[in-house]
């Protein structure tokens, strides 16, 4: 362990302690809790859905209500008023529509969506995750409460189809993979915030955290093993759902360079590093996360990483391309990642899945063949020489970070 700063004074400064924190107020009754607050336009929504949503992690109770006020505010404006809950599966398709920029009949028949990025009355249009989410919304909302769900309609769904061939589909952030990470880690300034920043993106990719999580991680989540590994038990708060990674000894030992640069024994791992934090130390926010890794992007300058392409969950896509890449079963991406799905490996490694395919793999196998000309043949076939073997192994993490 480093020896301690010494002040001018010539006393070492005292090592953080938790902040005393007044104990929350006991609720008893969510229901009324959400009543007298946000959901207290929403007296339609029964119990149980309320229920349903008190059990979610906070960012999506805020987007579980954006959405539906949204869809609640559609419903008021029309002549007549239509009721909002439970929704007719007509009028959530009326309502994609006037969301979404119009849709009109070609000659050949065919339906298309214009490319105005406006709705039929003139306000920008929205996009296609925006719509999508607002489906997710209302389908969850009346599921909770055994109400038959109106986005699996037929009338709504010809709607959605038509919508879903004409929208842009979102591209899929930038991946921050294991060799961005380790030349971040060899770039990073050695001062204070280039220590937190090199914790905070290793930690990133080898928990496959959210940011939410990755900030709300605190000293006691980690249980410190004598050869200098350690396992995370921390929460994966979209899910609730508890979860326990590993730590090998060489990304312990970034984490300690940090923890013990700024003196921290308990409470938060990551904290600000600004002129606003100089007073009293406070918890990194998960927006400043995004932040961060796209000033790390801009300092590596690689030519291949987008800084603008950068997200909170740049690294999580890296560590599922590099895992997908390494052979790693879904089964085994999912339990690193917190996810209960198949399809959310598949939608965070989408180039590295195809990848993997069957066809892919008998391309492999039939390569040289490809690539020599049969008898009778004229000219080159396909050149597909295989590259060298992706350096995005995270086995290899303990060589790059031991240099």
């Amino acid at each position: 362990m480093p020896p301690r700063k010494v002040t001018k004074a010539g006393k070492a400064p005292k090592a953080r302690s938790k902040r005393h924190v007044r104990p929350a107020a006991v609720v008893t009754d969510v229901v009324a809790q959400l009543r007298a607050n946000r959901f207290k336009d929403c007296l339609e929504l029964p119990d149980r859905v309320l229920r349903s949503i008190a059990s979610k992690a906070a960012n999506t109770r805020l987007a579980v209500h954006a959405n539906y006020r949204i869809w609640k505010a559609w419903c008021a404006s029309q002549q007549p008023p239509r009721a909002p809950y439970p929704a007719e599966p007509a009028d959530v398709a009326a309502f994609l529509q006037a969301q979404a920029p119009p849709i009109r009949v070609t000659r050949g028949g065919d339906f298309e969506v214009l490319k105005t990025g406006l709705t039929s009355t003139g306000q920008p249009a929205k996009r296609y995750a925006t719509l999508a989410r607002y489906l997710g919304t209302l389908s969850k909302l009346h599921i909770d409460a055994g109400h038959p769900d109106p986005t699996k309609d037929p009338e709504l769904l010809a709607v959605w189809r038509v919508l879903r061939r004409g929208l842009d589909r979102p591209a899929q952030k930038a991946a921050l993979g294991f060799e961005a990470i380790r030349q971040a880690l060899n770039a990073l300034p050695p001062d204070d915030r280039g220590k937190r920043d090199r914790a905070l993106v290793l930690l990133a990719y080898t928990l496959m955290a959210r940011r939410s999580e990755l900030v709300a991680l605190d000293v006691e989540n980690f249980d410190v093993h004598p050869d200098g590994s350690a396992t995370v038990t921390f929460e994966r708060l979209k899910t609730g759902e508890r979860a326990t990674n590993y730590l090998s000894p060489e990304v312990m030992q970034v984490l300690r360079a940090w923890l013990d640069a700024d003196g921290i024994k308990a409470g938060a791992i990551f904290i600000r590093k600004d002129s606003a934090a100089e007073k009293e130390p406070a918890r990194l926010t998960a927006q400043s996360v995004a932040l961060i890794f796209k000033r790390i992007a801009r300092s590596l300058a690689l030519p291949d990483l987008d800084p603008s392409q950068i997200s909170s969950h740049s690294a999580r896509i890296g560590a599922t391309h590099d895992l997908v890449e390494d052979g790693a079963s879904d089964a085994a991406i999912m339990r690193d990642a917190g996810w209960k799905t198949p399809r959310m490996v598949g939608m965070y490694s989408r180039g590295a899945k195809a990848k993997r395919g069957a066809m892919a793999a008998r391309l492999e196998r039939l390569a040289q063949r490809l690539s020599k000309p049969s008898a009778g043949t004229v000219g080159s076939a396909i050149d597909t020489a295989p590259d060298s073997e992706p350096d995005g192994n995270p086995a290899l993490i303990a060589a790059y970070l031991s240099k």
